[in-house]
């Protein structure tokens, strides 16, 4: 069966699958709009991509529609039967509010028993669900100030209720089964016209920064929505790292993943360097457990665990262990740390341990044959629906960059380099540098294995083999970069998780298909969209929300595609719009503003102790100022 007839059969079968999954969850204040019936085959763009992506089934929120209206910073709903609660956190507590503005569900960061992250239910109040729209009824989320204010009756009688999270936390501040911690504040207030003792502050990740786009009141909306929900959920300063699905996770038991090293930390490094520093100390804090996780599977280094606790411990089951490219992340993720910020110490302290543990580890795990070409064997990656796998393509090119990586920064430190470590990587099997052939990559979807397998329908879960375009830059050819957008881009599955689309985006943006790096984005966050919080879900059929790691990919859309930023380090030769320099590092931008999109605005970047402010205008001219007395 050829790849258009399996995406067909796919389509039917999985669209109608889907909807009556979707039926029988009861979502019907979606809007569900079919948006084609059957494969539309090789429908050429002008840009010269292949739109083959099914779309059978597009679930998103009801005010996407030509009339709608996106207020930059406050969202709200007149319904008290609407689809989702409104979730707060600080990274220490998280909670969820009900209709009648009280914490309905509430979840404390680091407390688990027996592996599973320890969620309070309290009683939930049905006074208001049958309110009419009449009754004045109103709930609202400020995304500035992180207020929840509910407008209802109680006893007859109105009120308005508000509710928060405050940013300061007191280490003895646990709470208990039957009430969340002090630092979630609830106040009430009788009559229409409320009046309450204080107000409380804006946010303080929003001071001096911010993401502003002028010309798309939809993507401004959803990407403030997606700032305040990621940066909400991280108390700087700490070791705590975030969730996929936030505090309130039953899908996960409040397990820990890639996501935060290779979806969130990217996303917050330009703005907010002291957010990212977070995810990297949690992963410096653990290292010592994944030194023990890999001693006990017999290896060296550091085995950083899949499905971690808040102590590293692994979670995962048999299988998912094998999804080793979850170290090269933990890597990936402390070195970029210190590329944007410059910061010596950190790189001293925390940097480099992880670099040479990890390091480490695949040397330890790379085998060598009588040709004497390396290879990391029976491996899952990104794409985890594919059968277990040797070479897989991006787990054997992070390795690499991971290998070279901790040379070159035991070279900065005037330490000596493992030669071992160069002979690996300058050995290690990469079909996909040798020749672009997508049947032959480890984890390909035309593989004869994978054909063979019981999953026959040609499709990947998620980005996997796109990846090595963006974010490690293994592939560099433009030519190559497009036939590998071109092949994937159109057989990742459409029901799948929030990670494909986001990545598709900015590798078209960098292509220069600026209309198809458009739709892509809004590919990446409409059809996973739930009303009226702005807040994604993990899938297109559930009600898996915060999907932080969406809403991670989705911010890096806009920062690294359509504003073009990156950072090239040492043996790096930049390309762009020079924007800073400092000790070998080279901040650049390449931008691609997409169509009615009238200006850009990212105020306060961060770099190397500098602050700069950046405008992208129409014709990707960009105006950059400096906002501090550093020269």
């Amino acid at each position: 069966m050829n790849t258009k007839k399996r995406l067909l059969k796919f389509g039917l079968v999985a669209g109608a699958v889907a909807l009556t999954g979707v039926v029988a969850l009861g979502l019907s204040l979606r809007t569900f709009t079919r948006q084609q019936a059957q494969l539309q085959a090789a429908v050429k763009e002008t840009d010269g991509f292949l739109q083959t992506r099914l779309h059978t089934l597009a679930v998103v929120r009801t005010d996407f529609g030509p009339n709608a209206h996106f207020d930059p910073w406050r969202l709200s709903t007149t319904d008290p039967a609407r689809i989702i609660d409104p979730y707060l956190s600080n990274g220490h507590v998280g909670v969820s509010i009900g209709a009648d503005g009280k914490v309905i569900r509430w979840a404390q960061a680091g407390r688990y028993k027996d592996g599973v992250l320890i969620t309070h239910k309290l009683p939930k109040s049905d006074t208001n669900s049958a309110l009419p729209p009449s009754s004045g009824y109103r709930q609202e989320l400020d995304l500035h100030t992180g207020v929840v204010t509910t407008h209802l009756l109680q006893d007859g009688e109105p009120m308005t209720r508000r509710v928060w999270v405050e940013r300061s936390v007191a280490t003895q501040d646990t709470g208990t089964a039957d009430s969340p911690p002090a630092s979630v504040r609830i106040e009430d207030s009788p009559g229409v016209l409320p009046i309450f003792a204080s107000a409380p502050a804006a946010l303080p990740f929003w001071q001096g920064t911010d993401i502003e786009i002028e010309g798309d009141p939809e993507a401004q909306q959803m990407v403030h929505a997606a700032q305040f929900y990621l940066l909400s959920s991280i108390a700087p300063d700490e070791s705590l790292a975030p969730p996929p699905l936030g505090l309130l996770d039953d899908r996960y038991k409040g397990h820990l993943f890639w996501d935060g090293d290779m979806w969130m930390l990217p996303a917050l490094l330009p703005n907010h360097p002291d957010y990212a520093r977070t995810l990297t100390q949690f992963r410096s804090r653990t290292l010592g457990q994944a030194k023990r996780n890999a001693a006990k599977h017999g290896m060296a280094g550091a085995e950083y665990a899949w499905e971690s606790d808040s102590d590293g411990h692994e979670w995962a089951p048999t299988n998912f262990l094998k999804e080793r490219h979850v170290d090269g992340a933990v890597a990936w993720a402390a070195w970029n740390y210190y590329a944007w910020t410059g910061d010596q110490a950190y790189l001293r302290s925390t940097v480099l341990p992880i670099l040479q543990a990890t390091a480490q580890y695949w040397a330890s795990r790379a085998v060598s044959d009588a040709q004497g070409v390396w290879h990391i064997l029976k491996v899952i990656g990104p794409d985890e629906d594919n059968p277990v796998t040797d070479d897989n393509v991006y787990t054997n090119a992070l390795a690499r960059w991971n290998l070279r990586t901790a040379n070159l920064v035991a070279g900065l430190m005037h330490l000596k380099a493992d030669p071992h470590w160069e002979t690996i990587a300058s050995h290690l099997y990469l079909r996909h540098s040798h020749r672009f052939d997508i049947s032959s990559c480890g984890d390909l979807i035309d593989s004869p294995a994978f054909l063979h397998s019981s999953r026959t329908i040609s499709l990947q879960k998620q980005a996997s083999v796109v990846l090595l375009a963006y974010p490690l830059h293994a592939i560099s050819s433009k030519a190559e970069i497009s036939r590998t957008l071109d092949f994937y881009a159109p057989r990742t599955d459409p029901y799948a998780p929030a990670m494909s689309d986001s990545i598709h985006s900015i590798i078209a943006a960098q292509l220069g298909r600026d209309t198809q790096a458009l739709k892509l984005f809004r590919f990446s966050y409409r059809p996973y969209m739930l009303g009226p919080w702005a807040v994604m879900s993990e899938g297109v059929t559930q009600n898996r929300a915060p999907f932080l790691t969406g809403m991670g990919g989705c911010l890096q859309s806009v920062l690294y595609g359509f504003a073009g930023l990156r950072v090239f380090g040492p043996g790096e030769s930049p390309t762009g719009t020079k924007l800073a320099q400092d000790d070998g590092f080279t901040l650049c931008a390449s931008p691609h503003l997409p169509p009615g999109w009238k200006r850009l605005h990212l105020t306060g970047l961060r770099f190397h102790g500098r602050t700069l402010d950046v405008t992208i205008l129409p014709h990707n001219r960009i105006v950059a100022t400096k906002s501090d007395n550093r020269q």
